[in-house]
């Protein structure tokens, strides 16, 4: 029996949170005790449809290691809810079955890892038990199942009956909220707090003039200094909106929306026909297929996993347009400043910019196609903005780089 117990490579909370960009989410850098305190069990819980969801996640990655049975064509035929104990109807686990092999996904997300258990070969343990109606399977940890006799004992794997008390100090004590990654946290508060506010507007809007907002944050008259914008206006831009309900419909796609704008930016530009002659829908769904495909885009949108790698999205910009017949490169990521901005820009590249945390966008990516570098009248105040196609409209908006120093793009050379 080949049961491996994950505990280091696959942290679906951690590894993932740090690699996805899921649009639109607000993040945090720390958690502080009064935060803790104020985070309720029940914000804590995930239910079956999102332990699916966190299971098809991990099987897609492990498809890619070589001594793992898994295949694309591994599928899940079965979900078992595993209890905390024996009185309440409180789930402390999740068993898919697949048609190879099991996942075990904890039912608690201040874990340290979310994925418990798992095989590529062996059936659930719990199916050594025999079944009726009216059992139920008391998890306690990682290879630690019980049948709930409903008298007050509990049977063990190998058949022995024990009191239930028993069991109680094997309960797996690992859940602590300091699991939790931060961003989470943040989403947690910020989903109660717009519940409470019966809003979810965030405090600050899209840049669509540099001008007034450098006015009304700096204070003063500003005016351009130096800029640079090899890509012109390359109007109308395209958004997510417009692609959301193609196919089955996409979410956190942002990442998809921002290639789709950059190859139609580069078809317009050098006259490329494959691009220019194909219609922009028709890019997106090519794109978007593409980030499946290949395990760069997530077409998913719970918790923090959906969306685009942010490790992958170099390999993801250059084989969208490889399809295309077009060669580009994505050498590296660099901080967002004015000097590594305007360097890239004057070297007439593209940026594939990956926000997170943004007060307007929270986690997002875009492209990023000229920068303004601003001074106020007697020039004691300066202000950068770079030009971005955003994704959210069809019409340019800004990004001022003193608010993005901690993000980064990659630089897409051609």
């Amino acid at each position: 029996m080949d049961i491996r117990i994950k505990n280091t490579i696959f942290s679906l909370v951690v590894a993932l949170l740090a690699s996805f960009c899921m649009c639109g989410v607000v993040s945090a850098n720390t958690i502080k005790e009064g935060v803790k305190a104020s985070i309720k069990e029940e914000d804590l819980m995930i239910d079956e449809e999102t332990a699916v969801e966190i299971a098809k996640l991990f099987l897609q990655d492990m498809i890619k290691i070589d001594d793992v049975k898994w295949t694309r064509d591994t599928v899940i035929i079965d979900t078992v809810t595993l209890f905390a104990d024996s009185s309440k109807d409180e789930a402390s686990a999740y068993s898919i079955k697949l048609s190879e092999g099991y996942i075990i996904v904890s039912a608690y997300i201040d874990v340290p890892n979310m994925i418990l258990e798992w095989s590529d070969l062996a059936t659930p343990l719990h199916e050594v038990f025999e079944t009726s109606e009216r059992n139920r399977y008391i998890y306690t940890g990682p290879l630690c199942y019980y049948k709930d006799c409903l008298d007050g004992s509990v049977e063990a794997l190998d058949g022995t009956r024990i009191p239930y008390e028993k069991i109680k100090k094997e309960k797996w004590s690992q859940r602590d909220v300091s699991n939790v990654p931060p961003e989470i946290i943040d989403i947690i508060l910020n989903e109660r707090q717009d519940s409470k506010n019966g809003t979810t507007m965030r405090s600050s809007g899209p840049i669509t003039n540099m001008f007034i907002h450098a006015r009304e944050l700096y204070g003063g008259h500003f005016s351009v200094h130096d800029s640079q914008n090899h890509w012109g206006s390359y109007l109308p831009f395209h958004s997510m909106a417009e692609y959301s309900q193609l196919g089955n419909g996409y979410e956190n796609h942002c990442g998809p929306t921002a290639i789709t704008n950059m190859l139609i930016m580069y078809g317009q530009r050098f006259n490329v026909s494959s691009i220019n002659n194909t219609n922009h829908h028709n890019i997106f769904l090519n794109v978007a297929t593409i980030g499946i495909a290949n395990l760069y885009y997530h077409n998913t949108d719970f918790l923090v996993f959906g969306g685009t790698m942010n490790a992958l999205a170099n390999n993801y910009i250059q084989n969208c347009f490889s399809s295309y017949g077009v060669t580009v490169t994505c050498p590296a990521t660099f901080y967002i400043n004015y000097t590594t901005v305007e360097r890239s820009l004057r070297t007439d590249n593209l940026l594939y910019i990956m926000l997170r945390g943004n007060e307007c966008y929270g986690n997002h990516h875009l492209v990023g196609y000229a920068y303004y570098r601003l001074f106020n009248n007697n020039y004691t105040q300066s202000a950068t903005y770079i030009r971005v196609a955003d994704g959210w409209d069809t019409n340019a908006r800004y990004l001022d780089i003193q608010s993005i120093g901690s993000d980064r793009f990659w630089e897409v050379s051609y």
